[in-house]
């Protein structure tokens, strides 16, 4: 029995073997270092189709790591609204990173990036990753272009996009700008397809979060209809001392920091909000659900907290606001916050990894 039960392990263990490196087979067969890209480029909303088709293969190139394993790509993953699905992403050896990966769209992307807000623009923004020893690990950004002259196809992309084969920092950094630059707001979702007909397409329970939403929930303060998030700042009193102290950690010129900023950080989109878990800059809430009550009663009350979120109606004291809502108005607003999600943008060809196929 004994002898019989060793062997059924040892057949399931080289089993299980078998399956794991027919599938680490499979996944490295289906990644080519040639990118597969259309004999016309792709049609972008930026300055140039070929410049935002070089910043296109740009985002997904592992060349842009120090170990050359890791891309913006590899955190940004366009099924998840370009989120990752984690509390904190892995970088350069398995090193994690201190704050959640944030969803990209174009959309509200235009000046203060990042959680502190501490880039100005897409710009400013696209090579900090790349020299982030967490995450790609470049020491010195100059030696970038050499290890790209190494590789077959930029010769010809930055040819086609900038008229010259010469590999330049900024010729770079322009090409990943305009490659998020192009991913545009989302046109897709059953929110925006129903603005021209009121919203009619949203069932009762939608109807009565987006309601939520723009009333009792007080979200469209920060939040509105027309942008769902555009760049603003705030303390939405998610603890009363901030390990992490967002945009209040940030030193001014003369080195000072604002101590009024302790605890704030950048509003972000929600836009495919559904599909970015878990959330906040800490990643601390696993679902919609939590988050909807961090605001319906968990709101600390920070000395930095944003006005918005504290209660003066009727000469109130201005301590955090509580929304009151039942569980029929949580769940709507949900489902309202569910209808923001663009399937045809996490899908759509012009964005995936041109690597993989």
């Amino acid at each position: 029995m004994k002898t019989s039960f060793k062997l059924c392990l040892s057949l399931s263990i080289v089993s299980l073997a078998l399956a794991s490196g027919c599938q680490k087979s499979k996944i490295q067969n289906s990644v080519n270092r040639e990118p597969s890209l259309p004999s016309q480029p792709y049609a972008y909303n930026a300055v140039s189709d070929e410049i935002a088709t070089l910043g296109r293969v740009l985002f997904y190139e592992v060349q842009l790591s120090a170990n050359n394993t890791v891309s913006c790509g590899t955190c940004h993953i366009q099924a998840l609204g370009f989120s990752d699905g984690k509390q904190f992403s892995a970088g350069l050896a398995d090193r994690h990173t201190s704050r959640n990966t944030p969803g990209i769209t174009s959309e509200s992307q235009n000046f203060g990036l990042f959680w502190d807000s501490r880039a100005s623009d897409f710009e400013d923004l696209v090579l900090r990753p790349v020299t982030n020893h967490t995450e790609m690990g470049i020491l010195d950004i100059n030696t970038i272009p050499d290890k790209l002259k190494n590789l077959p196809y930029y010769s010809k992309l930055f040819d086609e996009a900038f008229g010259s084969s010469e590999i330049t920092v900024d010729k770079i950094r322009q090409s990943m700008a305009a490659f998020l630059s192009a991913l545009t707001r989302p046109q897709h979702s059953k929110f925006e397809q129903g603005r021209s007909s009121s919203n009619s397409n949203l069932n009762a329970m939608e109807l009565m979060g987006m309601e939520i939403f723009t009333n009792k929930g007080k979200c469209s303060q920060c939040h509105t209809l027309s942008s769902f998030g555009w760049g603003d700042a705030a303390n939405i009193g998610l603890e009363l001392d901030y390990t992490d102290k967002g945009m209040g950690a940030i030193e001014n010129a003369d080195g000072t920091i604002n101590e009024f900023a302790e605890g704030m950080f950048r509003i972000p989109s929600l836009f495919n909000i559904e599909l970015t878990a878990p959330y906040m800059h800490d990643g601390r809430f696993r679902t919609l659900e939590d988050v909807v009550e961090h605001y319906n009663s968990g709101i600390k009350n920070h000395k930095n907290l944003d006005w918005r979120l504290r209660d003066f109606t009727n000469n109130g004291s201005g301590n955090p606001q509580s929304l009151g809502l039942n569980d029929m108005e949580k769940k709507s607003l949900v489902a309202f916050l569910k209808t923001l999600t663009d399937w045809d943008y996490v899908n759509d060809p012009r964005f995936n990894n041109p690597f993989i196929h």
